[in-house]
């Protein structure tokens, strides 16, 4: 693996912008729906990115005050 920009971690969430947390919400339901439509259309490939992608985003929900969603 590459190193990479860990863009929700917690030195983001002390960021003064108000629409991050929202911002953070959208991206994390669009993960979700998109590894489920690539999962029920056979497309193992782009499911399996979306999963990695999902699981990085739902260690690191919690420091925005998020659930993750149990599908």
């Amino acid at each position: 693996g590459l190193p990479m920009l860990d863009i929700i971690g917690d030195e983001m969430t002390r960021v003064d912008i108000p629409v991050l947390k929202g911002a953070v919400r959208e991206a994390y339901a669009f993960v979700v729906d998109q590894q489920r439509r690539f999962s029920e259309a056979g497309d193992l490939k782009l499911a399996a990115r979306y999963g990695r992608l999902r699981h990085y985003m739902e260690f690191r929900l919690h420091l925005w005050s998020l659930e993750s969603s149990h599908e």
